[in-house]
């Protein structure tokens, strides 16, 4: 702020140069220019100083003569009462100054060479701690506080409650490290109504960090971190919908919980594993982008979407996925699905993988929009296990998420596409099996089925090998089995060959249509219902 007026404790604008230097050029004598609105007077324990402090409060009496208020005549004659403590301020409010309680600036400041004893929180008088800045300040979601740590390593015995509406600003999380052998927590200065915030920026917090908005009952409490590095664990749990924030380009040496809060967390780097934890009442939702993190869980065990945890995770890479829960949810972009580890369904669900590019396109358009693509490709990864009795669905919807489907129906297409993903080229093989039973178990079924319709037309089931180019071999259709069903017409048989004495034993008249190649006759003959006949229709 621009000092146009200087007052000392008595005396002329020439005794007010040699007390405290000038601010700009000597006034000239009879034409002394007023303060400004606004203008502040900060006394610094001996003497009267311009700028703003700390503190405020402590003057007991203010006279002056005119012309203070005119832009010549006389010099002004100005007398002062000492100020109580260092750090209070007079402020000119266009006809007198007056003392004020009120910060000017909003912030207190810590630093290494600071005083929690003589200390006031202004730049000239800091504080050593950041507790002892925190019961400094009385904040309000309408004044907002900043408190402003100097470079240094700080510890304290804590836990140290994090002060509503306060945020604590380092000077970079390299040079700004805060340690709480207590560990961190939420103040009670959270309880009432009002949109409550706080939070750190360029910090290193050494310390578990139980930020709990239940123990505070806190209906609006947010939390915002930015630039900071986590030393230890963090848990977050909520109170209300409300209760929300966000992590920016933050580093993590601890795990991460969340239960009941909707978070976001951009560019965070996770050296440990991120938990979402079912919250009693609330839903727990992770919105994670553009950063990585050793494993995230997602843990439900009661059947209830309004307490449901979702994962909403875009360029977030994780090296293991474990949704375990049937109201846990898992949307994945591509480039967020594990490298490395298994995606592990325990009742889970993996909602969507968007087909985004991974060096290949994946449609013509740009677009996301579900229904907007010919074919949405599920690309490759690694694999998924599936545990504790889970099914695994890969199946479509319409564009308008109808149960009841729409006039239009949508193929699920299980092959190699058009933009170079072609895994099964060559000799690869598309197996669909069920795993071996062992003992007297029995393996599962491997059930390949065109819909039923009440009136309607069932669809076909269509087995087709490609036909090859150039003197290459057209493929078989092998089935292999004991038994093959044909409920719905005779004409599907299994084809055998053999010697006249190897023909199918135990034929009834239901199995008429049945073949059989007769390498003893050297050709095909079939049965009728009651015999063996040729092509000619003699008995053979």
């Amino acid at each position: 702020m621009t000092q146009r007026f200087i007052f000392p404790i008595g005396g002329t604008p020439e005794s007010v140069r040699s007390q405290i230097g000038a601010v700009g050029p000597a006034p000239e004598p009879g034409s002394v220019p007023a303060p400004g609105v606004g203008e502040v007077l900060t006394w610094d324990g001996t003497q009267w100083v311009p700028g703003p402090g700390g503190g405020g409060g402590g003057v007991t009496s203010v006279t002056a003569s005119a012309p203070l208020a005119s832009s010549g005549g006389a010099t002004p004659d100005i007398s002062l009462t000492a100020g109580a403590t260092a750090g209070d301020v007079l402020t000119w409010d266009g006809a007198n100054w007056a003392g004020s309680s009120v910060s000017v600036v909003g912030e207190v400041w810590v630093t290494k060479g600071g005083s929690d004893v003589t200390g006031d929180g202004s730049l000239s008088a800091p504080f050593a701690s950041v507790s002892a800045a925190l019961a400094a300040i009385t904040a309000t979601p309408t004044a907002r506080w900043a408190v402003r740590i100097a470079p240094g390593n700080y510890t304290e015995a804590g836990p140290i409650a994090l002060k509503a509406n306060v945020f604590l600003i380092g000077d970079g999380r390299r040079n700004t490290r805060l340690a709480s052998t207590g560990g961190w927590t939420l103040g009670a200065s959270f309880t009432p109504a009002g949109d409550h915030r706080s939070g750190a920026i360029g910090v290193f917090l050494d310390g578990a960090c139980t930020f709990n908005f239940s123990t505070v009952s806190s209906n609006e409490g947010k939390l915002y971190f930015e630039s900071c590095v986590f030393l230890s664990a963090i848990t977050l749990t909520g109170f209300s919908a409300i209760n929300q924030g966000e992590m920016l380009n933050c580093n993590f040496f601890g795990a991460l919980t969340l239960s009941g809060v909707n978070w976001s967390d951009t560019g965070g780097i996770h050296f440990q594993q991120i938990f979402l934890n079912q919250h009693p009442t609330l839903p727990t939702t992770l919105a994670a982008t553009n950063g990585y993190a050793d494993k995230i869980t997602l843990t439900t065990s009661v059947n209830n979407f309004a307490r449901r945890c979702s994962l909403f995770s875009r360029s977030f890479w994780t090296d293991y996925l474990d949704v375990d829960g049937i109201v846990s949810y898992a949307d994945l972009s591509v480039d967020s699905v594990p490298r490395y580890g298994p995606v592990t369904l325990n009742n889970g669900n993996l909602v969507n993988i968007s087909p985004v590019s991974l060096g290949t396109k994946p449609d013509v358009s740009s677009s996301r929009s579900l229904g907007d693509f010919g074919r949405q490709w599920l690309y490759t990864f690694n694999y998924v296990n599936v545990s504790s009795g889970t099914d695994l669905y890969v199946g479509t919807v319409d564009s308008s998420y109808d149960p009841t489907g729409s006039a239009t129906g949508y193929g699920v297409f299980l092959q190699p596409d058009q933009y170079g993903i072609r895994t099964n080229v060559n000799g690869g093989v598309l197996d669909m099996r069920t795993a071996n039973a062992t003992g007297t178990g029995t393996s599962g079924n491997v059930d390949v089925a065109s819909g039923t319709t009440a009136n309607g037309n069932s669809g076909n089931l269509a087995l087709t090998t490609g036909v090859p180019t150039g003197t290459g071999t057209r493929g078989q259709i092998s089935l292999n089995a004991r038994q093959i069903d044909a409920a719905s017409t005779p004409l599907l048989h299994k084809w055998q060959t053999g010697a006249t004495g190897s023909r199918p034993a135990g034929l009834v008249a239901g199995d008429a249509g049945r073949t059989f190649f007769d390498t003893t006759l050297g050709l095909p003959i079939w049965w009728n219902g009651t015999g063996w006949i040729n092509a000619a229709g003699a008995a053979v």
